[in-house]
């Protein structure tokens, strides 16, 4: 992160390279955390489900829940009654 020394009377900006070392693992850290909370999210996209709203709002409201979580989990892994057709390309 930016900080600031302060060396006598006046401010320096501390902009070093130890700084960055520090940040780009955090930012990794939560880049990991985020897809692994919207893993039900993720899983309900790829597989191109009719409801990926309900399970992502699910997912994001009741997630921080264990329950809420393996909840949208299991939604999100369920196969489909009566399954839609891709759309054609």
């Amino acid at each position: 992160m930016i900080g600031f020394i302060a060396s006598g009377s006046t401010l320096k900006l501390d902009t070093g390279m130890a700084a960055i070392g520090t940040v780009v693992p955090g930012l990794a850290i939560v880049a990991v955390l985020a897809a692994s909370y919207f893993l039900p999210t993720i899983v309900a996209v790829k597989r191109h489900k009719p409801n990926m709203d309900a399970i992502f709002a699910l997912n994001l409201l009741l997630g921080w829940t264990l329950l809420g979580w393996v909840g949208a989990l299991v939604w999100s892994l369920t196969a489909e009654a009566n399954p839609r057709p891709l759309p054609q390309r």
